[in-house]
């Protein structure tokens, strides 16, 4: 079995091989200044503009990261400084454009609220235009009356 470094080699040439390992290198150092508790729940998602963009599976781990996130800069300015890493953007995963981070409590209340609306668009369907109407109707009326008065 051929080592990776070979086979990026071999793939993409040495000079994208060289820039490929780097970027790897440095993924792996992230994890490692984050230590052990923080790394599983704060993943690099990319690196734009010398920012490099992660995701966090809850905001407390936000916040935490938030504590140290002027010493994470400084280990990775200090050890890549080609890459001229000037900011970390931590964002709550799930949200926004792309996948989540892992499947956590809001991933399952969003597949199950996704299965509901096609339960209800299902069902919808089979009702006569009149029908559905009422049923528009009520369920506005019911929110209408649950909002609390301003």
């Amino acid at each position: 079995m051929e080592k990776a470094g070979n086979l990026l080699n071999h793939l993409l040439g040495s000079a994208l091989s060289r820039e490929a390992e780097k970027y790897s290198s440095f993924f792996h150092f992230f994890n490692d200044i984050l230590g052990e508790q923080l790394a599983r729940q704060v993943h690099i998602r990319d690196i734009e503009k010398n920012v490099v963009i992660a995701e966090a599976s809850h905001p407390g781990w936000i916040q935490t990261f938030g504590l140290k996130k002027a010493e994470f800069l400084t280990r990775i300015s200090s050890r890549y400084p080609e890459l001229k890493i000037r900011d970390i953007h931590v964002k709550l995963a799930g949200r926004g454009k792309g996948p989540g981070l892992q499947k956590g409590a809001g991933s399952e209340r969003s597949q199950n609220g996704s299965r509901e609306k096609e339960k209800i668009v299902s069902a919808m369907e089979h009702l006569s235009d009149d029908q559905q109407g009422k049923v528009v109707k009520q369920l506005f009326g019911q929110v209408k009356h649950r909002r609390p008065p301003v």
